[in-house]
């Protein structure tokens, strides 16, 4: 078997069988078709890896059976895993109780709850939550079902936007004691 490209751009496959009384039968097939779009595929692809390594949310996809299928490296550097970790085979729960044994969900009693309640979610309706990490970290964790069964997990960090929530909510107190006083103060 052999591949070659002609002047006019078409892609040939040759192949060369032999005969039983010794010679051989050459076969020339037009792969042109298959080739480009085997090149489309290709490019596509290329496009999507480096979208998916360069976007800022990390992002799982697991399958039916709740086996990883993909995951880009923001997510593994959000959590805190060694590279490769996330390899495509994982299961939700090996998971699971990576990131419980991690300290993820918490210490003791609470943790295993919170470890046992996300092996069991069901994954057919979306889902999300907001997770506080050992570091302080915040993430919004967003669990959204796939069209074959299976579901992808989108981690975004939060933190700097609670920050920002939590500050206004104290200037808005502050603004309000500073009102109901003043009311006060006049009102006397």
């Amino acid at each position: 078997f052999h591949q070659r490209v002609t002047a006019d751009g078409r892609v040939l496959n040759n192949a060369s069988h032999p005969t039983p009384d010794g010679g051989f039968v050459v076969s020339i097939t037009d792969v042109t078709a298959l080739a480009e779009a085997q090149a489309e595929a290709d490019r596509r692809a290329t496009i999507l890896g480096v979208m998916l390594d360069n976007i800022r949310h990390g992002i799982v996809l697991f399958d039916a059976d709740g086996l990883l299928v993909a995951a880009n490296p923001m997510v593994s550097r959000m959590l805190g895993l060694p590279p490769g970790l996330l390899a495509p085979g994982m299961t939700v729960q090996d998971l699971v109780q990576t990131l419980h044994a991690r300290g993820e969900y918490g210490e003791g009693e609470d943790a295993e709850r919170v470890a046992a309640a996300i092996i069991v979610h069901p994954r057919e309706a979306p889902r999300r939550q907001i997770r506080r990490r050992p570091d302080g970290t915040i993430l919004e964790i967003v669990s959204d079902p796939t069209p074959d069964g299976g579901f992808v997990l989108t981690y975004t960090d939060v933190t700097d936007d609670r920050r920002i929530r939590d500050e206004l909510e104290r200037a808005r107190t502050a603004a309000e004691a500073a009102s109901l006083a003043k009311s006060r103060f006049l009102a006397t």
